[in-house]
């Protein structure tokens, strides 16, 4: 039975998107804010990558049953391909112009990358991080994407696996969320074994043990307060006592506070609130939000500074008109590049 749109994961990976693009808007160009900082403050506000991750996860579950059915690696492998690489192509292909002419205007460059064509073609292919290359740092926030596509493959090599061989698959990716905390514990800097991979390991296999069981099991009225208690709790250290959770702070946010969030998320009353083919259309497009906001905020600086425009790059209210322009080519983005393409490459299969 083909289960219904979860739109609270979408409604997460909207607000995820725009609080990753507060933190490389304050990072690329290098600003303080007097108040909250997304970067440079005392909460690091790129673990939220690991909710992608997590996400992405979580989203493999019903994949477990068709895998059984017979789903083909082909058939799982090429859907995600079709969608992420085309954009993630145009992306690195855009950002690797933005490096050239970076140092024809400031007369240094940015953050020392040069042009570099062999990153350039690693990047395109979404091996560029986790995988043998030391990334070329094109586009950087798309290390994500290089992650997620070898969790991928991962999940689909353990899950036929299990099946076939007939083991629980829960083990396999239990083991691959303690080799991910071990991996990053250690220092780990091998190919398939380092610090991006570790990340990928163990968010994304956890949020797949994660919704097994959020699926298979009811979540009861015990659970329910507990989630409620942990969330206010946690909030609170982050807020007034940091320094309580300062060190184990991603193994929280990914362990604990995601987890719970999924599950308050999913009241009947907040997904009544959140049911909306608008919030579910949004979240499509927060991810050509994410593949451009790096490069979009380098062609910023670069226009600002060619044109002499002084824009004020420290204010609240530059960084959110920003972050709306961004999204309004997000939406320009989405139907006619990513959708076009797609159109375009699933009839060259057909």
């Amino acid at each position: 039975m083909e289960k219904k749109r979860n739109y609270s994961l979408d409604f997460f990976k909207i607000i995820a998107t725009i609080l990753i693009v507060f933190h490389h808007y304050q990072q690329i160009l290098s600003i303080e804010f007097g108040e909250i900082n997304f970067y440079g403050g005392k909460f690091y506000f790129g673990y939220l990558v690991e909710f992608f991750f997590l996400i992405s996860g979580f989203l493999m579950f019903n994949y477990i049953e068709r895998i059984k059915e017979g789903l083909t690696f082909k058939e799982f492998f090429l859907r995600r391909i079709i969608r992420l690489m085309p954009l993630i192509i145009i992306g690195a292909i855009s950002y690797e112009i933005l490096l050239y002419i970076y140092p024809k205007i400031f007369g240094d460059y940015f953050y020392n990358l040069k042009p570099d064509f062999w990153g350039l073609i690693i990047s395109m292919l979404g091996i560029q991080a986790g995988w043998t290359f030391e990334n070329p740092m094109i586009n950087n926030p798309m290390w994500y994407i290089s992650v997620l596509l070898l969790c991928y493959i991962l999940f689909y090599i353990l899950t036929k696996i299990s099946i076939s061989k007939k083991y629980n698959y829960i083990y396999f990716y239990i083991f691959f969320i303690f080799l991910g905390l071990s991996i990053q514990k250690n220092g780990t800097d091998l190919a398939f074994f380092n610090s991006y991979t570790a990340r990928g390991f163990y968010a994304f296999f956890f949020g797949l043990v994660f919704s097994i069981l959020f699926n298979n099991y009811k979540i009861g009225k015990l659970i329910k307060i507990l989630s409620i208690f942990l969330l206010i709790f946690i909030t609170y250290l982050i807020l007034k006592h940091y320094y309580v959770i300062e060190k184990s702070i991603n193994y929280t946010l990914t362990f604990i506070y995601y987890p719970i969030l999924i599950i308050i998320f999913n009241f009947d009353i907040i997904k009544r609130i959140l049911s909306s083919k608008i919030i579910g259309k949004i979240g499509e497009i927060s991810f050509n939000v994410y593949v451009w906001h790096g490069g979009f905020i380098l062609l910023l600086s670069i226009i600002n500074k060619y044109y002499s425009f002084n824009i004020n790059f420290a204010s609240y209210k530059t960084m959110i008109i920003f972050t709306i322009i961004l999204y309004i080519f997000g939406v320009i983005s989405y139907y006619f590049i990513e959708k076009h393409l797609r159109n375009i490459i699933l009839k060259l299969f057909s």
